[in-house]
């Protein structure tokens, strides 16, 4: 039983970093509200881990600024064209 509760709140938690690796840091989240999300991350176990699987990376319109997939070339809110060359980092 201990172990089925380890592995449980495991995947959650793993489940919350997969979603912070996929969504990049943004300036107004802060570590209190990220630290919210442990509570849901306990509860919802492996819920959250297969969520954080299916969820597709995102990434900043470099001219908007709105989260759109990483993989697109237009973005969806500014309609403008999206290169390589425009991203970030």
């Amino acid at each position: 039983m201990y172990l089925l509760a380890v592995l449980w709140i495991g995947s959650g938690l793993l489940g919350v970093l997969l979603f912070a690796a996929k969504v990049p840091e943004s300036p107004s989240r802060t570590c209190a509200e990220s630290l919210l999300l442990i509570p849901f991350a306990v509860v919802f176990g492996p819920l959250i881990l297969l969520q954080a699987i299916a969820a597709t990376p995102k990434q900043k319109c470099p001219h908007c600024r709105a989260m759109i997939p990483a993989d697109a070339t237009v973005c969806a809110r500014c309609t403008r064209e999206i290169s390589m060359q425009n991203w970030d980092g």
